[in-house]
């Protein structure tokens, strides 16, 4: 029995009550892609495809369902009405390839959708059209060029589903607020489904969650933390712990919650955990100490941010980090370069002194206005080999994307800068991070920095009194990418060849052996077997034997071997 054959047969409420309804309409005909099984949503999908609602945001945590749901909710209007215009808009193309993908992947598993299929296409704007005059078209906004939404400006439509809203802008919300509005040509109300996860920006999706008019002007929240979603098995729980390098990130990706005006990357607790009571000055006693009896120094990095014009009261900036146990550093050393008229050439200058007298393995440095101060460094190792700048001298873009594993497992591609302060924030969060108690500027500096905005291509952090924490962010990255573990052993670069020890029994020693050690009994030892096999000796007496020995002598003591 075909699904219209066995929907023709039910009583004509039912199939009233199953055709108005998302949820039980994907639960009735929907087989679910990959699996072959009927589609049973979980509780996020069930909250989405049940919720009544004309206007309906939805803060959930990642890998909640709420793609599926929207990929179900697209097909639900187009397959149920005629003439239903539904619009899918995402911040970029790739979003809006997901939630296809989807739709096109229920309509190969749904064997009696595809005959309903009517066009198909997978440029942008993509469209999928159905034989009732139905079609679900999907729109970017090109949130990373800021494109304010411009190609959905003369769209209208029936049902609009709008995903990661977060990393939309006021300009794209400009264009978006007309079609949710509706006009006088359409038979019902524009019926509008917002999802994202919470971002650290004040925009317009925080509002519709968090600010009373909405609420007022009908807007209902579908709010779901991973902590209360009864679908999250425990085994899920903890893969979503370990992927996710630190409490920053949980909050929003995970607890779907906005991060508190007030509090910045890195907490006030989370720093006052990291202060210890040192100076740099000792450090550097340590260090010129170090060269001068040539011992070898513990791993270190050097990090460096350059500012030639002084804006916020800061010049360039140095910091050394020092490895004092696996997975544990310490901030040992951080200098500001006087403004002066040549203070880039100073900084340069201070760079190879300190280079010189910590020893360090690699340096970091920003490149983004140090590409001068990158070459003279270089071209000063290449004449003096010794110091080794040519090699460990590293130039860093902070807008370049870098593939790394950050702690906690799973590799991410991000902006160099957002991978440095993630790195930054779990270190402090692990207590594998030691800072000076007495750098109150410094203190200063890391509470009050904060996340100002965010769009899809990038997080935007305050840049006032920042210098420090990018030299630090520098020296950091430095030792986790570059020394991968300053205790291991090194490896062997020699063979040594030991001769093997001979034995040389004195009297006693065979005397005593006889009495405590009985022969095999295939001799025809009358003595019965005992279990005196390696007692009676010490090492006094037996310190060592050769392999030629080892059938007749017993063993020595293992702690004198």
């Amino acid at each position: 029995m075909t699904i219209e054959e066995a929907f023709s047969k039910l009583p004509v409420e039912k199939r009233q009550e199953i055709v108005s309804s998302p949820l039980k309409w994907s639960s009735a005909f929907l087989i679910t892609p990959n699996t072959g099984e009927p589609f049973t949503p979980n509780y996020v999908e069930s909250l989405i495809l049940g919720s009544a609602h004309r206007f309906t945001v939805i803060r959930v945590h990642r890998r909640a369902g709420k793609t599926f749901a929207l990929s179900i909710l697209a097909l639900y209007y187009a397959l149920t009405r005629i003439n239903i215009e539904v619009l899918v808009i995402c911040p970029d193309g790739s979003k809006v390839a997901t939630i296809f993908d989807r739709i096109r992947e229920f309509i190969v598993a749904n064997s009696w959708i595809h005959p309903l299929k009517h066009e198909d296409r997978q440029n942008l704007p993509q469209k999928i059209s159905f034989t009732n005059g139905s079609k679900i078209m999907g729109f970017t906004t090109a949130a990373k060029s800021k494109g304010e939404a411009q190609g959905v400006l003369s769209q209208g439509a029936d049902i609009i589903l709008i995903d990661e809203a977060a990393l939309l802008g006021e300009g794209d919300w400009t264009a978006i607020n007309p079609i949710m509005t509706g006009d006088m040509y359409r038979r019902n109300k524009t019926r509008v489904f917002v999802a994202s996860t919470p971002r650290g920006t004040r925009g317009r999706y925080y509002e519709m969650c968090k600010h009373p008019r909405f609420k007022k002007a009908g807007w209902h929240e579908i709010f779901v933390p991973i902590s209360q979603n009864p679908s999250i098995s425990a085994d899920f729980y903890a893969e979503c712990v370990t992927l996710c390098p630190n409490d920053f990130d949980w909050q929003r990706e995970y607890e779907a919650e906005f991060p508190e005006l007030g509090e910045g990357v890195f907490p006030k607790t989370l720093v006052d955990r990291s202060l210890r009571k040192y100076v740099y000055q000792d450090f550097l006693s340590i260090a010129e100490a170090e060269g001068k009896s040539g011992e070898k120094p513990p791993s270190r990095t050097i990090g460096v941010d350059w500012d030639k014009y002084n804006k916020d009261g800061h010049g360039s900036t140095i910091a050394i980090i020092e490895a004092i146990d696996p997975g544990r550093y310490r901030l040992i050393y951080k200098e500001e370069i006087v403004q002066s008229k040549f203070t880039l050439s100073n900084a340069v200058r201070r760079v190879i002194e300190l280079n010189d007298i910590f020893q360090p393995e690699w340096i970091y440095l920003d490149k983004g206005f140090g590409e001068m101060q990158l070459e003279e460094l270089q071209k000063f190792g290449k004449s003096f080999p010794k110091t080794g700048l040519f090699r460990k001298v590293v130039g860093i873009s902070f807008s370049n994307s870098v593939e790394c594993q950050m702690p906690g497992g799973g590799i991410e591609k991000k902006r160099f800068k957002q991978a440095m302060v993630s790195l930054l924030r779990t270190w402090f969060e692990r207590e594998s991070i030691e800072l000076p108690q007495d750098d109150h500027v410094l203190v200063k500096e890391l509470i009050e920095y904060h996340v100002k905005s965010q769009t899809e291509a990038n997080i935007k952090y305050s840049e006032e009194n920042d210098h420090a924490i990018a030299a630090i962010g520098l020296a950091a990255m430095a030792m986790h990418h570059r020394v991968k573990n300053p205790y291991s052993s090194p490896p062997a670069t020699r063979f040594y060849v030991v001769p093997a020890p001979i034995a040389v029994p004195t009297a006693s020693m065979r005397e005593r052996f006889n009495k405590s050690y009985r022969r095999s009994p295939l001799i025809g030892d009358p003595e019965p077997f005992n279990n005196t096999f390696g007692r009676g000796m010490d090492a006094d007496t037996f310190g060592s034997f050769s392999r030629g020995t080892l059938g007749n002598t017993p063993p020595g003591e293992r702690s004198k071997f």
